[in-house]
């Protein structure tokens, strides 16, 4: 976990060098390398949403629509609408928050 940590410090400090933001969307079903990843990014303030498999079921919800294809499993058009969502949704916030 300790090349976890340096590489998000080093991302953030490329991010602060280069005066820019980044927001990082988690993907796929949750593990414990996400849960080690988000104290890494909270640790050094860089903001991520997560858009893993559990969260989209529940913004998807009563859309009734499929989170993945079933011949390729990448996201569906509503899945993708449904990310698009809490991206929005996380920008909004950090301005607001004036972040």
């Amino acid at each position: 976990m300790q090349l976890l940590g340096a590489l998000i410090q080093e991302l953030a400090g490329d991010v602060a060098r280069k005066n820019a933001r980044l927001l990082i969307v988690l993907a796929g079903e949750f593990s414990a390398l996400y849960a080690a990843q988000t104290k890494g990014f909270d640790a050094v303030g860089i903001p991520y949403v997560d858009a893993t498999t559990g969260v989209l079921a529940q913004e998807m919800f009563e859309a009734a629509n499929a989170i993945y294809f079933s011949y390729n499993q990448h996201w569906t058009v509503a899945a993708h609408r449904a990310v698009a969502n809490l991206v929005h949704r996380e920008i909004l916030q950090l301005y607001t928050q004036g972040s």
